[in-house]
C-alpha cells in the first residue's frame, strides 16, 4: 500500500511541475490487450534434488488496461508522458517434472502502473490530427495475482497465497505509436498502440518451499490497443 501512495504522490508531483497552461493535458484511456510469456531457460536439472525440469510459455492470454494519462509537451513536437494506470497482466507457463506433466500455471496479475515515457509528435498532417511516439520504462506495483483463477492455495498444511508467487516489483520497456485527433473544445481522440516487453522477473515460486518449482525467470509482454479521450 505504501508503493502505491508513493507513485500517486510521483504522479501528483509531475502534475504541479507541469501546471504552466497549454503545456500539460490530462486524459483518460481504456487498453485491452493480449498477453503472453516467455520463460527461460527451457530446461533445468536440480541437482540437489535430482528433478528434471522442462518449462514452455502458455498461449496469448486476454488482458486489459485502465487509468488516467498526463502529457507535458517541452516544445510542440516533443515532452514527456506519464500517468497511473491499473494493470491486468500475465500469461503463465506449463512444467513437466522427470517426463510427468505438464502442470500448467495461467498467472492473472494486477499492477499499479506508472509509466515514464519520451514522447514525440508530428506537426498537423492533415486538420487536427497528429501522429505520436511514446517510449520509455514503467514502474509497477503489484496489487493482487490469481495463480489458476484461485486466490489462494492448500498446499499440505498451509494455505499460500499465490500472490506471494509473484515479484511485487516490475518494470516493461514500452513502444507505443498512435494518432491524435483535436475535435473541438480541446478535446481530443487517442488511437495508439502499445507493445510492452516485460525487463524483471515476474516469478517467486520457487520461495514457496513446500513446493518448489525452481530454475527459470519469466517475463511478461503485452500488445494493446489505446483508445483515450484528452481534455
Amino acid at each position: 500500500m505504501k508503493r502505491i501512495v508513493v507513485a500517486a504522490i510521483i504522479s501528483c508531483s509531475f502534475l504541479a511541475f507541469a501546471s504552466e497552461e497549454g503545456k500539460v493535458s490530462i486524459g483518460i484511456k481504456f487498453s485491452p490487450s493480449l498477453a503472453f510469456s516467455r520463460v527461460s531457460p527451457n530446461t533445468f536439472n536440480d541437482a540437489n534434488s535430482g528433478v528434471n525440469y522442462q518449462y514452455d510459455a502458455l498461449g496469448a492470454k486476454l488482458r486489459f488496461g485502465v487509468g488516467v494519462m498526463v502529457d507535458y509537451m517541452i516544445k510542440e513536437n516533443y515532452g514527456f508522458s506519464t500517468g497511473l494506470n491499473f494493470l491486468l497482466n500475465g500469461s503463465g507457463f506449463s512444467v513437466v517434472r522427470n517426463n510427468i506433466g505438464p502442470e500448467k500455471n495461467t498467472y492473472s496479475v494486477q499492477y499499479v502502473q506508472v509509466p515514464l515515457l519520451f514522447k514525440l509528435q508530428t506537426g498537423e498532417i492533415i486538420d487536427d490530427l497528429r501522429i505520436y511516439f511514446k517510449t520509455g520504462a514503467t514502474v509497477d506495483v503489484l496489487v493482487g495475482a490469481r495463480v489458476n483463477g484461485q486466490k489462494s492455495v492448500q498446499i499440505g498444511t498451509s494455505t499460500v497465497n499465490t500472490s506471494e508467487w509473484v515479484n511485487k516489483l516490475h518494470s516493461s520497456l514500452v513502444f507505443s505509436p498512435g494518432i491524435e485527433y483535436a475535435w473541438k473544445a480541446g478535446i481530443k481522440f487517442i488511437f495508439g498502440v502499445t507493445y510492452s516487453r516485460g525487463l524483471t522477473n515476474v516469478d517467486n515460486s520457487n520461495q514457496n518451499t513446500e513446493s518448489k518449482i525452481t530454475g527459470f525467470d519469466m517475463n511478461n509482454d503485452f500488445i494493446s490497443l489505446d483508445f483515450g479521450v484528452k481534455f
